[in-house]
């Protein structure tokens, strides 16, 4: 169960860093702040 929940847990945080990015390229705005809080 560790394994899992520490796995889950490094992809939701990938998958959060590349919309982080993909947001700041797309808008070029502090917006990403508001989405990463979200």
């Amino acid at each position: 169960p560790k394994l899992n929940e520490d796995d889950n847990q490094s992809d939701t945080s990938s998958q959060k860093v590349i919309k982080r990015k993909v947001l700041r390229h797309y808008n070029g705005k502090p917006t990403v702040c508001d989405e990463s809080r979200s």
